[in-house]
């Protein structure tokens, strides 16, 4: 008995060293979390200037400048009267003190010209021996997080020379319909003879069910602050314990990571969203048939999971297979993006969309297919002013 006594006291001894040890070592790591400002809750999504003097342009302020492609934030000495600051989230805009833009000291600037477009001013008719083409999309090829030169339009310009001209038709937050509707409105004031119609994942119209579950997910293409906060303020890791918060924050973005991909799939699946893929193969077909203006039609992947298996390729052949059905010429920029490191090709951590050096690939990767395997698209017609008729 004395024995078993003697094991048992020995055991919980050893038992209750291997838990001290464990809480100390616990209270090490949080004193270090502490020590080197490790865990605490920051910035994770980027902000929005704009200046009451001038509503044509607007600033995204980050954090930091990943690829050296963002400048530095503007003067804002002139204060509140003049500037005013944002989070970034669509739903909950929140005004942010001025005093805090140290916080991000980098921008990218957006100028919108006279037709609402971030480009530069046109004529309702493209110059004599010009072919205009319209690029058309959302906030991929309106260049969200990259300067202008490096926006997909401006470098498919670049790389066609100076007679074609590309039009910015990029506008965030645009979907399908909305997109093509935009188009049919340039090809009528604008004289496009051509457009490259970029589709995106996010774009289809989505069902009531579908659109109230985008307030918790960060849509794969931007980390939305407000969302984070509402979901880690009931999350079992709040409060201030540094090291549960950077565990829980980390688990917390897996999660997000896995519904969000499951929400997409949701979008393409018939019986979740049955009248949102019908609205698709409507728009699809009517860009189809602009008499005016021929249209190709290229699917941009979201920058997420390039490394390893893409996981939406199977709703980019079902997308490109629609586009076919209607006649309209298709690329999948996806095997452009495969094997490389998701995040070289993001503007940055919070901020998902294609940065300067994604956008420089797909532009390279477009022209050459158009040149390839489009024939006739890049040089003809080219339009001719009305005291100029064609002979």
């Amino acid at each position: 008995m004395a024995k078993r006594n003697n094991w048992r006291r020995a055991t919980l001894l050893r038992l209750g060293g291997i838990v001290v040890g464990l809480l100390a070592a616990l209270v090490l790591l949080e004193a270090m979390f502490w020590a080197l400002d490790w865990g605490r809750p920051t910035i994770r999504s980027k902000r929005a200037l704009v200046r009451r003097s001038d509503q044509s342009v607007v600033y995204h302020l980050y954090v930091a400048n990943p690829h050296g492609e963002f400048s530095p934030a503007p003067d804002v000495s002139l204060g509140e009267q003049e500037w005013r600051m944002f989070n970034y989230t669509m739903a909950k805009q929140r005004q942010i003190p001025l005093a805090q833009i140290g916080e991000t000291p980098w921008c990218v600037e957006y100028r919108r010209s006279s037709n609402l477009m971030r480009d530069r001013e046109y004529d309702p008719g493209p110059p004599p021996g010009t072919l205009r083409i319209a690029a058309i999309g959302d906030s991929f090829v309106f260049g969200e997080g990259v300067p202008l030169e490096s926006t997909l339009p401006r470098q498919m310009e670049a790389l066609l020379g100076s007679r074609h001209e590309i039009l910015n038709a990029g506008v965030p937050g645009f979907n399908t319909r909305m997109e093509r509707e935009f188009l049919e409105h340039l090809v009528a004031a604008y004289h496009c003879t051509r457009a490259i119609f970029v589709f995106v994942l996010n774009d289809v119209l989505r069902v009531e069910a579908l659109q109230a579950r985008e307030n918790f997910i960060n849509d794969l293409v931007l980390v939305r602050d407000e969302y984070l906060r509402d979901y880690e303020a009931k999350a079992w890791y709040a409060g201030h314990i540094r090291l549960l918060h950077f565990i829980g924050t980390q688990r917390a973005l897996r999660r997000i990571e896995r519904e969000t991909i499951q929400w997409y799939r949701d979008c393409y699946d018939s019986a979740m969203n049955a009248e949102g893929l019908h609205l698709l193969e409507e728009d699809i077909r009517r860009v189809a048939v602009l008499g005016e203006c021929r249209v190709a039609f290229v699917i941009y992947p979201l920058m997420e999971g390039l490394e390893r298996s893409y996981p939406f390729a199977d709703i980019h052949e079902r997308v490109a297979a629609i586009a076919r059905k209607a006649g309209l010429p298709v690329m999948d920029l996806a095997p452009v993006f495969a094997g490389r490191k998701t995040s070289d090709m993001q503007v940055d951590s919070s901020d998902h969309h294609p940065n300067g050096k994604a956008h420089a690939l797909a532009a390279r990767a477009i022209v050459d297919w158009l040149r390839r395997d489009v024939p006739g698209f890049l040089d003809s017609p080219v339009y001719l002013p009305p005291d100029e008729p064609s002979k």
